[in-house]
């Protein structure tokens, strides 16, 4: 059996026992939601239950009285309005429906009714269900777009929710409304704002509470921005000051406007700027910002023209012919400056007059600078005659540091300027100096230099004049000139040399250099010549002796510059003249000195100041000192016994200075030995001893000896002696044929002493030449090209030779001296025989000597007995008597070695 069928006999079965117990139990129906709350447009469940099951259906209607109104409800799970909410309503108790897709027209009571078979009235009935079905928020608008602080007004409404609360939010953010009442079908709020950019981005929504079994409340939302307007900033830039002929370029601005809707345009005097000639125009589309308004900009170009002077251009913007912003400018139009400057250089010192004029407004200043330095002009209108605009004058005090710079006339707030470098209107002079040797002197050339300095531009001519006439290249005369040559400071500097040679027609010629520019501009500076003879000393003809010594001095030429005298470093005054008129002109000066033998080692010079011109003379050359001259004998004289006696003469000049003896009867006297020697002193005199060894006769007893010093017939100097005997004492034996023998002795011995020097020369000689035989092979094979290699030398033997002077007989028992050898030996000659270096390989090409040995014979110091001490000058000294040296004579290549 199916299902459904058992369901019905089931029913009727409970039918039958009903009727047939005759028991009728009473049906209840519940209704347990007294009211419900529901959003249109959502479904519902009205639920419904009964205490048993009965026959009879189970019915709902919405409303009382002639308003109800029977539910045509649909099986469970049939599309419909309106259903049951279970399928198996004979088995169950559950009479709910579900009503779908609500609307406001759902709002009422709904009932729940039983009803018996074959009745139209309910037999029971449910409490009732109040159903309300409550319409979305709706918000109501502005009618127009509000403008930024305008008060906004929203309304917000919802049908079918008499006296329900309504809520706003913006942007999430609580808001506060106001809320209507008394309403009873439906609920109403609004909100007022001020309108702000922010609403460009702000969202607002209109609440109400959730409905029932719901927690999220229903709301609509309305974004601001379609309700507001926000203006752009409007800013017109670029180049406001036009140039005539030229095209400038301006562009507007707009910034921060919403909606996009927002239409520019360009107006020139409160007219429309449309596309023409000499202007263009073109724009951007609107760009979105991170704010949410937009920005657009619009650029024109205008062709500057004198029309456009003091034109209104303006830039608008306008939404729906409502709302209007705009910048405007006013256009000025001028011609490039133009700076006008002397014709002629201007010489730094002297005024600098420039002007500067730019046709079109007459209303904006010109400014003046000169590199980064601003200047003050003076500001006047050009004359209506021409185009009007403006001039300015800038005058300047010209100086040489504006070589390097430039002035500047700029109209201020533009880039319109004209420039000129100064140094093309500028000159600077040169500082002129003439230099040299102004003394010229006769028969020499002599240099002077012009030199040009500091001066602009290089076009500057350097000239020389000579008594105010050109000088040019001439006999005698010479003239260069450099290039001129930049200096950091941007002037140039030039030199000129001109070369005179000096003749007596330049003297006190005044001689020119002179710096000229285009004949309009002089600079000079000059010198006077002076011209000198070179000076020259005059002294007298003979040598002076110590008294007064004049000399003169002369100089052709000038007679206007003084002769100075200096004796080594030290000034003296001479007496100043002028040359006798019959003769050159010049000065003369005449100097008397004091003759001192200090003078000897002196130099008089004679000389013109600030000039290198001098002469001199040495002193020597015309001095005589005159000596003195002392005899010196020993103080016994014995008959028959050689004597010696000397002459000093000391402190004489010059050097050749005779000096003798002049004994009256010593001529007859055989002299053993007669010298003269001379040495010059630390002062420049000179001493000479003169000596004398005789035999003391008879004849020359008593007699008087004199050395005489004579120079030139100038001076004669002499000192004189009286020979005496001195008488021997009694007990001494007389020993006059004794003193024969030690002179034959002394003559002897000289003899072999001469023999002996010259057997030992000779065996030198072989020994050397057999030293060299040897060596030679070595000698003539040179390995280091020439170079030698020297060995020490080596002493291979001395002879002394002295000679002894006879004794005087000493008293009885003891020496002359008191000493145990004679103090009156002399040595006469020394012979040293040494090894020289000898080369190691050959020499050069040519010939070379090498000395193997050397003789020299020397006389040595004589030590005199007698008391009186001999000068100091003569105490040391070494007088060299004969020098003999043996050379080998090296020849080229293999040849042999000769000695000689």
């Amino acid at each position: 059996m199916a299902p459904g069928w058992t369901g019905i006999v089931f029913v009727a079965l409970c039918l039958l026992w009903h009727l047939c117990s005759g028991v009728s139990p009473e049906v209840k129906v519940f209704q347990p939601q007294s009211s419900v709350t529901a959003d249109a447009g959502d479904s519902v469940t009205l639920n419904c239950n009964v205490s048993r099951q009965a026959l009879g259906p189970v019915k709902w209607s919405r409303g009382t009285g002639p308003q109800k109104q029977q539910l045509d409800i649909k099986p469970a799970e049939t599309p419909g309005h309106i259903s049951w909410a279970i399928a198996h309503l004979l088995t169950e108790n559950d009479k709910s429906i579900v009503i779908s897709e609500l609307s406001l027209r759902d709002s009422g009571v709904y009932y729940c009714e039983w009803y018996r078979p074959s009745q139209n009235q309910p037999n029971a009935s449910g409490s009732g269900t109040t159903l309300t079905v409550r319409g979305k928020p709706i918000i109501t608008p502005p009618a127009e777009r509000a403008s930024l602080g305008e008060r906004v007004t929203l309304s917000c409404e919802s049908e079918g929710a008499g006296n329900t609360p309504l809520s706003w939010d913006r942007d999430g953010q609580s808001q506060t409304g106001v809320q209507e009442r008394h309403l009873t079908d439906r609920s109403r709020s609004s909100l007022t704002l001020t309108a702000a950019p922010s609403f460009i981005t702000s969202t607002v929504r209109c609440l109400i509470p959730p409905a029932t079994g719901k927690d999220t409340p229903v709301s609509t939302a309305l974004q601001l921005r379609d309700f507001i307007t926000v203006p752009p900033a409007v800013k017109v830039t670029g180049q406001t000051q036009l140039v005539l002929g030229q095209s400038a370029s301006l562009t507007c601005q707009l910034s921060g406007f919403y909606p996009a809707s927002w239409t520019l345009q360009w107006l020139l005097n409160d007219k429309t700027l449309g596309p023409q000639a000499g202007t263009q125009i073109s724009r951007t589309e609107p760009q979105p910002s991170e704010e949410g308004t937009f920005t657009q900009s619009s650029l024109v170009q205008l062709t500057g023209s004198l029309e456009l002077r003091a034109a209104a251009l303006v830039c608008q913007a306008e939404f729906e012919g409502k709302h209007s912003e705009r910048d405007s400018i006013t256009l000025r139009v001028r011609g490039s400056p133009h700076i006008t400057a002397p014709e002629k250089r201007v010489k730094a010192g002297d005024d600098l007059t420039l002007s500067c004029e730019s046709v079109g407004d007459t209303d904006t200043p010109l400014s003046w600078r000169v590199g980064m330095k601003n200047m003050s002009g003076e500001q006047s209108h050009l004359p209506s005659s021409s185009f009007q605009g403006t001039s300015s004058s800038l005058t300047l005090r010209a100086d040489k540091s504006f070589i390097r710079e430039t002035v500047f006339c700029e109209i201020p707030e533009t880039d319109l300027s004209a420039s000129l470098r100064l140094e093309s209107v500028l000159t600077v002079p040169p500082a002129v100096k003439v230099t040299g040797q102004t003394q010229l002197v006769l028969g020499q050339s002599a240099s002077l230099t012009c030199q040009l300095s500091g001066f602009y531009p290089a076009s500057w001519t350097l000239q020389w004049l000579l008594n105010d006439k050109t000088l040019g290249p001439q006999a005698g005369k010479q003239i260069s000139r450099t290039e001129p040559q930049p200096s950091e400071e941007g002037t140039f500097t030039q030199s000129s040399l001109v070369q005179l040679t000096g003749i007596l027609e330049l003297r006190a010629a005044a001689l020119v250099c002179q710096a000229e520019f285009k004949g309009k501009h002089t600079v000079r500076d000059s010198i006077t010549l002076r011209v000198r003879g070179s000076p020259h000393i005059t002294a007298p003809e003979k040598r002076v002796k110590a008294d007064d010594l004049t000399l003169s001095c002369e100089s052709v030429g000038d007679t206007d510059t003084p002769l100075s005298w200096r004796v080594g470093m030290k000034n003296m005054s001479g007496e100043q003249s002028h040359l006798p008129s019959s003769s050159f002109q010049g000065t003369s000066s005449s100097l008397t000195l004091r003759a001192d033998k200090s003078f000897i080692r002196e130099t008089v010079f004679c000389e013109i100041p600030e000039t290198n011109l001098s002469a001199s003379l040495r002193l020597e050359s015309v001095l005589t000192v005159v000596p003195t001259v002392k005899i010196k004998s020993q103080n016994e004289l014995f008959l028959n016994q050689t004597v010696n006696i000397s002459c000093l003469v000391s402190g004489f000049f010059p050097h050749n200075v005779s000096v003798s003896w002049e004994p009256m009867t010593l001529s007859r006297t055989p002299v053993q030995d007669q010298n003269c020697t001379k040495i010059q002193n630390q002062d420049g005199t000179y001493t000479a001893e003169l000596w004398a060894w005789f035999l003391f006769t008879e004849e020359l007893n008593g007699s008087a000896v004199s050395c005489v010093s004579i120079y030139e017939q100038l001076w004669r100097q002499s000192d004189n002696i009286t020979l005496r005997e001195r008488k021997r004492p009694e007990n001494i034996p007389d020993t006059r044929q004794q003193d024969e023998g030690p002179s034959t002795v002394l003559l002897y011995a000289g003899v072999a002493c001469g023999i002996i020097l010259f057997l030992v020369t000779v065996a030198l000689l072989m020994y050397c030449k057999r030293r060299g035989e040897q060596h030679k092979p070595e000698d003539s094979s040179p390995a280091d090209g020439g170079a030698v290699l020297r060995e020490p030398e080596i002493t291979y033997a001395a002879l002394d030779m002295k000679k002894l002077k006879p004794k005087a007989a000493p008293p009885a028992g003891q020496d002359r001296t008191g000493q145990g050898e004679d103090p009156t030996e002399v040595t006469y000659a020394a012979l040293d025989l040494k090894r020289l270096p000898k080369p190691r390989a050959a020499p050069p090409a040519g010939e070379e000597s090498t000395v193997y040995a050397e003789v020299k014979g020397a006389r040595g110091r004589k030590a005199i007995s007698e008391p009186r001490t001999p000068p100091a000058s003569l105490a040391s000294e070494s007088t060299e008597y004969a020098s003999i040296n043996f050379r080998r004579k090296t020849r080229r290549g293999q040849d042999s070695v000769l000695y000689y």
